[in-house]
């Protein structure tokens, strides 16, 4: 039998642990179980409001709400991990007769997605035993022994608030056989996050002996003064034209273009940072674009056809083909827009001392890791798909489908 002494230091962290209610392992620890219940909430409410203001014009608006939160205690009974969600979308449309051929439409839209992800210490877990002032409990790993907490500790809290305010303007003409389509529209996004990352401290322990001695192996920890808050925002446009021409009773084609392009997101407290070129340079550029503008040139034409074969409004041949362009924007900063040098940064230390993380990281030399977006970026590979659709009806009341998979290559 191998005696340990317990660190005084060390005891308080200890006494987090449950005592095993499971199968003894007789070499001085046990199983502990419990069950987890996850419960999840959710409320939603939803209106839509159509007024006929005139024979030529019309008003719609629509306005939708949910609020959804989930809750998951971790099995080990220290902490309690939430999600919590309250999404609202709302637009107004204004359609206007102009006249016998046209219609002109005018569409107005915000819709509000803050997410926040929580990692809250159950009762009974004082300040004191926090690692950095200010900060809830860190995490303790040690080998042959479950966390105190797991990963999601570290990388909470963590809280996304998207807004979007859209604009978009259509006239639809029909000229005999011909039908014009024109339209234009404009997105304004604002992205506010928090993604922290190991702001709390973590401490590494290689046995369950050194943890009981307060013998550290390593510790890693979000430097004081670094900050994951950011404040993103963008504007996006796009542009089409579409013609659709009824060639014969039998035949219809449609063709047109769509340019769409988006400005490189902005922080408005300026804190950007970038690695421009990751062989050459050996310091990130503070300022200036996250990345480099790739979607100047997103001109995006498509066409499609419509075949009656028979001529008797049964069977239907459709086939169409266009290129696609993937916009690069706010989703592509959720972690790279928050975590890159000076603005935000780690140091690891290698045995510093058992509970002081404060102490340890003062004078630590920044780790400089970055989660970075590649600044040269390319447009996202275009698409160019294909696809086809057969449908008819044989009798009243049946009638069936075949459709042909999209085909997509990119250039």
């Amino acid at each position: 039998m191998r005696v340990v002494t317990i660190a005084p230091a060390v005891r308080p962290y200890l006494n987090l642990y449950p005592l095993p209610n499971g199968r003894d392992f007789g070499d001085g620890t046990g199983e502990y179980l419990q069950q987890a219940v996850r419960r999840t909430r959710e409320e939603y409410v939803g209106g839509k409001l159509d007024l006929l203001l005139s024979p030529s014009l019309r008003l719609a608006g629509r306005y939708a709400y949910d609020y959804a939160t989930q809750r998951q205690p971790q099995p080990v009974a220290i902490w309690s991990f939430s999600t919590v969600t309250r999404n609202q979308f709302a637009s107004v449309q204004m359609q206007h007769l102009l006249s016998a051929r046209t219609v002109h439409t005018l569409r107005a839209a915000f819709s509000r997605v803050p997410a926040s992800e929580l990692a809250e210490l159950l009762a009974g877990v004082p300040a004191s035993m926090s690692f950095m002032p200010g900060q809830p409990l860190g995490v303790i790993a040690v080998t042959g022994l479950a966390d105190s907490g797991p990963s999601a500790v570290r990388q909470r809290p963590r809280r996304h608030i998207l807004n979007d305010y859209q604009l978009n303007d259509d006239l639809v003409q029909v000229r005999g056989r011909h039908t014009l389509k024109v339209g234009a529209g404009l997105d304004r996004v604002q992205f506010n996050q928090v993604s922290d990352f190991s702001a709390a401290g973590y401490y590494q322990f290689g046995s369950l002996a050194d943890f009981l001695g307060g013998v550290t192996r390593t510790a890693e920890v979000m430097v004081p003064g670094s900050d994951s808050q950011r404040a993103w925002r963008q504007t996006r446009g796009f542009a089409y034209f579409q013609h659709e021409l009824k060639v014969r009773p039998d035949l219809g084609v449609s063709y047109g273009i769509r340019y769409e392009s988006a400005g490189t997101p902005d922080e408005i407290h300026g804190k950007v940072a970038s690695l421009r070129n990751y062989v050459s340079d050996a310091a990130v550029t503070v300022g200036g674009p996250v990345f480099r503008n790739p979607s100047r040139k997103n001109f995006a034409p498509r066409a499609s056809v419509a075949f009656d074969p028979a001529g008797d409004g049964r069977t239907v041949v459709r086939a169409g083909a266009g290129i696609f362009h993937d916009l690069l924007g706010i989703r592509d900063l959720i972690v790279a827009g928050g975590r890159m040098p000076p603005f935000f940064n780690r140091a690891s230390l290698t045995r510093p001392a058992f509970p002081d993380l404060l102490s340890a990281v003062r004078g630590a030399t920044p780790l400089n890791a970055l989660d970075a977006v590649d600044y040269n970026l390319v447009q996202p590979p275009t698409s160019r798909r294909f696809s086809s659709l057969w449908s008819g009806n044989w009798r009243e009341g049946f009638s069936w489908a075949w459709a042909m998979p999209a085909r997509a290559g990119s250039t």
